[in-house]
């Protein structure tokens, strides 16, 4: 589990803004922002009846985005800072969108992760610019492990 507490931009905010109606309606403006399908989004509260990801705000005001597959429990990153929830929200839902794109727009003998990749980066900067450097680091790191193959 990851934590993040520094707080340095305009998702920043202070302890009686952090709410659930609040992250729910920033959430929802960059959906809209990218087209981001509503299943591709989380829930807000914790979640155990679907296979959706969840953000769950605690006593201490940690925001906490817990990733679900398959029904089950994956991942729990934790912030203070906004910045960081939206960017894993929309890290995995721009993941899934890249996946769909890269699906009805494959090549013939290109890699696949190369359409994703791109598209992935284009949707995230519409977010916020510092998303592509983030994405960047992630695409490359898998890519270090798993290199193109074509």
């Amino acid at each position: 589990m990851r934590i993040f507490r520094k707080a340095t931009d305009q998702h920043s905010v202070d302890r009686l803004e952090k709410s659930y109606d609040f992250i729910d309606s920033i959430i929802k403006g960059h959906a809209e922002t990218i087209n981001a399908p509503k299943n591709y989004l989380p829930t807000m509260g914790k979640n155990e009846t679907n296979s959706r990801s969840y953000i769950e705000i605690d006593s201490r005001k940690m925001i906490h985005y817990t990733t679900k597959r398959k029904g089950k429990r994956s991942n729990r990153e934790s912030a203070i800072d906004l910045k960081f929830i939206i960017y894993w929200v929309f890290e995995e839902a721009t993941s899934l969108m890249a996946k769909d794109f890269a699906e009805h727009n494959n090549i013939l003998g290109k890699d696949p992760r190369k359409i994703e990749f791109e598209k992935q980066k284009e949707l995230l900067g519409l977010i916020n610019e510092d998303y592509i450097n983030w994405i960047e680091d992630e695409q490359m790191k898998i890519l270090k492990k798993n290199p193109y193959n074509d």
